[in-house]
């Protein structure tokens, strides 16, 4: 069972796995380590990652992935994907978007989208399709 806060600016997620969460027009969603959100939509909205997300669809968002979080299955249109030293992204598509990273990035596919890696950001796998990647 998740234990979770939820105002008018958005949700935090405190402890446990909450599901099917949508944020909208700049709420947000916080994520503390050790818990989790899935099949998250975010609309114009911000996800701040302490703990796991998995299968989040991004219109206009942002996430941060902090040191220890990690980010599974991300499909982002428009979004932006900050990833912090120590944090982690897996199986993430990026269309139309800009990822930070300091942290690691597992087989990410941009398109149309730019990657900028930062000293110890790590990039395994990417498929480049129409993007750029700076190192």
């Amino acid at each position: 069972m998740a234990l979770i806060y939820s105002s008018e600016g958005g949700y935090t997620v405190v402890s446990g796995v909450a599901a099917g969460l949508s944020a909208f027009y700049g709420q947000d969603i916080l994520v503390y380590a050790g818990a989790g959100i899935v099949d998250t939509f975010v609309g114009s909205g911000t996800v701040t990652l302490y703990g796991t997300a998995i299968d989040t669809t991004f219109s206009g968002g942002i996430e941060t992935v902090f040191s220890g979080a990690v980010d599974s299955g991300t499909t982002a249109f428009l979004g932006d994907i900050i990833v912090s030293s120590g944090g982690e992204t897996v199986n993430m598509t990026l269309s139309n978007s800009v990822e930070y990273v300091a942290g690691l990035t597992i087989d990410t596919t941009l398109q149309h989208t730019t990657e900028n890696l930062f000293q110890g950001g790590v990039a395994v796998g990417t498929t480049i399709s129409n993007s750029d990647m700076y190192v």
